[in-house]
C-alpha cells in the first residue's frame, strides 16, 4: 500500500476485478473518503474499513477527436469533491506513464490535421503550381467540403468563384459573340459555367484527388500501410458528386481572386485552372 504513495509512476490505474476499464490516478487518500464525497461510489462502499487507503482517480475521457469544440453542456458540474475512489488493495497499476497514454489519444488528430494540410501542399505544388497561392488556409479551405465537418469549408469562396466565372464568362462571350441576341449569351453562359463542364475539368485535371469529404472520426482513425496504397490505383477516378466537383473548382477561383481584391490586382485570370474553366468555350 505504501508503494502507491511512495511510486512516482502515473500509468493508468485498473481494478483487478475489471482491468478492461482504465482510470486517471488524480491522488493517494490514506483513508476512505465518507460516501457523500463520492460522485460514483463501488458497490460495497460501505463494507470497506474506513482506514483503508483508497486512490483518487477519474474515468478515462472518451474523447478522440480533439480538432472540433465540444458543445457546451447544461449539466451542472457535482460538488462532490471526488469522481471516483478505488481501494489499493483492489487496484493495479500500468507500468507505462499515462503521459503516453494521453499523447496517443491525440496523434489520431495530428495525423488527421497534417494530412489535411500535407494535401493542399501537395495540390498547390502541382495543379496549382502557376496560381501562387501564398496562403496555404486557403487552399485548405477551398478543397474542404461541407460534409468533411472541419474548421471551414469551401462555401464562402464558391460564392466569389461562382459570381466572378460568371462575370469573366459573360464579358469574354459578349467579345467573341457582339451581334448575339441576350438570349443566347445568357444560355451560351450558362453552360459555360454549368456543374457537368466545372466537374469535368475538375477531372481532367486531378482535382477530385484533392477533395476532402469524409469526416475524422477519431474512434475508426487507422494509420495507412504501405500495402494499403500499393493496392490503391494511382489512375482511380474518385466517384463523388458532379456538385461538389464544381463548388471546388469555383472555391479555388474564389481562393485566387480573394488574394487578387486584398491585394488591389484585377487580374482575375491570371492562372491556367481559371482560363481552363472560362476561356475554353470553343467546345461548347
Amino acid at each position: 500500500m505504501a508503494n502507491f504513495q511512495q511510486s512516482q509512476r502515473s500509468g493508468l490505474v485498473r481494478e483487478k476485478t475489471n482491468k478492461h476499464l482504465p482510470y486517471l490516478l488524480k491522488g493517494y487518500l490514506p483513508v476512505k473518503p465518507p460516501k457523500e464525497m463520492v460522485q460514483h461510489p463501488y458497490d460495497n462502499y460501505d463494507e470497506i474499513y474506513n482506514d483503508s487507503p483508497h486512490l483518487s482517480v477519474v474515468r478515462v475521457p472518451k474523447r478522440v477527436n480533439f480538432l472540433h469544440r465540444i458543445p457546451k453542456s447544461n449539466q451542472t458540474k457535482s460538488k462532490r469533491q471526488y469522481s471516483v475512489v478505488l481501494p489499493v488493495t483492489e487496484c493495479i497499476i500500468d507500468e507505462v506513464d499515462d503521459k503516453y497514454f494521453r499523447f496517443g489519444l491525440v496523434i489520431p488528430s495530428i495525423m488527421r490535421r497534417l494530412e489535411v494540410y500535407m494535401l493542399a501542399s501537395l495540390l498547390s505544388d502541382s495543379v496549382l503550381k502557376n496560381v501562387q497561392i501564398q496562403n496555404i488556409n486557403l487552399i485548405v479551405t477551398a478543397i474542404s467540403a461541407s460534409s468533411a465537418q472541419e474548421d471551414t469549408n469551401y462555401q464562402c469562396l464558391e460564392f466569389i468563384g461562382d459570381s466572378v466565372l460568371k462575370l469573366c464568362a459573360s464579358v469574354q462571350i459578349m467579345g467573341e459573340f457582339p451581334l448575339w441576341h441576350e438570349g443566347y449569351l445568357s444560355a451560351k453562359k450558362d453552360r459555360v459555367v454549368s456543374n457537368a463542364r466545372l466537374s469535368r475539368a475538375a477531372v481532367e485535371l486531378g482535382l477530385d484527388r484533392f477533395i476532402i469529404t469524409k469526416a475524422f472520426t477519431g474512434n475508426k482513425w487507422r494509420p495507412l500501410f504501405v500495402n494499403d496504397l500499393l493496392q490503391t490505383p494511382r489512375d482511380a477516378t474518385r466517384q463523388m458528386s458532379s456538385k461538389v466537383l464544381a463548388d471546388v473548382v469555383e472555391a479555388l477561383v474564389g481562393a485566387v481572386s480573394a488574394i487578387d481584391i486584398v491585394s488591389g490586382s484585377n487580374n482575375f485570370l491570371r492562372n491556367q485552372i481559371t482560363s481552363r474553366f472560362v476561356l475554353s468555350i470553343s467546345d461548347f
